[in-house]
């Protein structure tokens, strides 16, 4: 098996290698590699459709699933920094940690009512599956070694200081 720099080039060969073979299982439900790969470059693709730029923030407040999975990749792919949060914070501690980290992008579950919310609140927000309606770039940032993967707040840090 080859060497990998990142965990983003290990997804990608394994899609091309054994792109049938399980990733992950979900609530009884397998995802292969290519699937996996698929769905990461698609949301990639819609972020960098809305103009993110490398190493900026982006905001996911998913449960537990598939599209997690999808979602924390993709921003990664896109060269973005991954902010995932619980899914049930309220619109308030989502505007907070958006304007803390500087994140303009929430990622949020389908039908969420707190989307016309942190839209009033000038946020863009999107759904895993707003991006299977997007073309697959040809091009992605080149992923460095020292690249933030992700931002985790906790529950000490999440106060106003």
């Amino acid at each position: 098996m080859p060497d990998f720099s990142t965990l983003l080039e290990m997804l990608e060969y394994r899609a091309i290698e054994s792109g049938e073979k399980t990733a992950f299982t979900f609530r009884g439900v397998p995802t292969s590699f290519n699937t996996l790969w698929e769905r990461i470059n698609l949301f990639a693709s819609l972020l960098l459709d809305k103009e993110i730029k490398e190493q900026e923030c982006i905001v996911i407040a998913l449960p537990n699933s598939a599209e997690f999975f999808f979602a924390f990749y993709g921003v990664q792919r896109a060269g973005g920094i991954a902010v995932p949060l619980f899914p049930e914070s309220n619109t308030e501690r989502l505007a907070f940690i958006a304007k803390s980290c500087g994140s303009k992008v929430v990622v949020l579950p389908e039908e969420s009512s707190k989307k016309v919310e942190l839209e009033e609140r000038g946020l863009i927000c999107l759904t895993v599956n707003d991006a299977l309606n997007t073309q697959v770039q040809n091009v992605f940032p080149q992923i460095q070694l020292d690249d933030i993967a992700f931002l985790q707040y906790t529950s000490g840090s999440t106060g106003d200081p």
